[in-house]
This record gives C-alpha cells, structure tokens and sequence, in this order.
C-alpha cells in the first residue's frame, strides 16, 4: 500500500503521479503540465530561481523526503528582500521559507523554502 502513496490510479487502472490542481491552463505559471517529466519540472524551477536571483552565488535544489530550494548570497542585507520575493513568487509555490548560514561557506546566507508541486 505505501508503494501507492502519492500516486493517482485513472480509470485504466494505471498510475499517474500525483499533482493538485493548479490553473485552467494545467501549468502553474509557465513551470510546465502535468505531463511533463520530473526533471522537466525541476529543470524549470532551477532555471526560473537563477533568472529571478541572477546575482546569487548559489542556487541548489535537495530533496530529503520534501523538495527545498536554496537561494545563496553573499549580501546579509539582502535576506529579507530575497524571503519576501521567494513568499510570493509563482503562486505560492514556494512555503517555510528560512534563512541561516550555508554550510562549509561562512560568507555566504542561505535562504531556502519548501517547493509545493
């Protein structure tokens, strides 16, 4: 039964992954459909986080059980503005955003945010 957590049967009987639904359109602000392949979709968000924050010295994504963003700068001042736009940005896709340091880089900030797909 846990293999089925997550997952949607059609009334084929076969899997689909698991997506809530989002506009008329099937995308949730051009990050791509329903259709599309896992590293589609994280192919958009990375290069949708490195378009918005240009300036930052790192953009990683992780998963460890829950996909999470990780936006670094160099600019402490600048933590604020980057959580406001990460809280705001594409519809809520992003939430629990935090910030600390980065680890291994003690000149660096780290701000990350769960990424609710």
């Amino acid at each position: 039964m846990d293999a089925m957590k997550g997952a949607l049967v059609d009334n084929s009987g076969s899997e689909r992954a698991a997506m809530p639904p989002t506009g008329a359109s099937g995308t949730r602000a051009g990050l791509g459909t329903h259709h599309d392949g896992v590293v589609g979709q994280l192919d958009r968000i990375l290069s949708a986080l490195k378009a918005e924050f240009p300036n930052a010295a790192a953009i990683h994504l992780e998963f460890d059980g829950r996909l999470r963003a990780h936006v670094d700068i160099r600019a402490g001042e600048n933590i604020p503005a980057v959580a406001a736009r990460l809280e705001t940005w594409e519809d809520g896709l992003f939430t629990s955003v935090t910030h600390g340091s980065t680890p291994h880089r003690p000149f660096l900030h780290r701000i990350s945010a769960l990424i609710e797909v």
